[in-house]
């Protein structure tokens, strides 16, 4: 995070856009991908999402870091898609094209076409 509270891109450290989705204010760098704050992908889907979490077993992400600690995201899965996570619990990190693949699988799980 930089010192005026705007968060920095893990992956190429520019400063990343705020948009309001459904009225929940995401972060993403168009090149990179997107920043979801703990409970946003919750708020984004109209059921009970569990976020994926970071155990203390997940690899770090090599040279990411939380754009809200600054401490190194862990790697995990959402519905099968590997995602950066924070271990202090600040939110995901979605590669580009991987939020969409979550969103795919769930569409799935509830029994429609991907």
């Amino acid at each position: 995070m930089t010192a005026l509270g705007v968060l920095v891109c893990p992956v190429c450290d520019r400063q990343m856009a705020a948009a309001l989705v459904e009225e929940v204010e995401i972060d993403f760098c168009d090149p990179c991908g997107i920043w979801l704050d703990a409970g946003e992908l919750g708020m984004l889907v109209s059921d009970a999402v569990v976020n994926p979490r970071a155990s203390r077993g997940d690899t770090v992400s090599p040279g990411r870091f939380c754009p809200r600690c600054d401490r190194p995201l862990r790697l995990s899965t959402s519905r099968g898609t590997p995602v950066d996570v924070c271990g202090e619990g600040h939110g995901v990190w979605f590669d580009r094209g991987e939020l969409e693949r979550v969103f795919a699988a769930l569409k799935v799980e509830k029994g429609g076409a991907a």
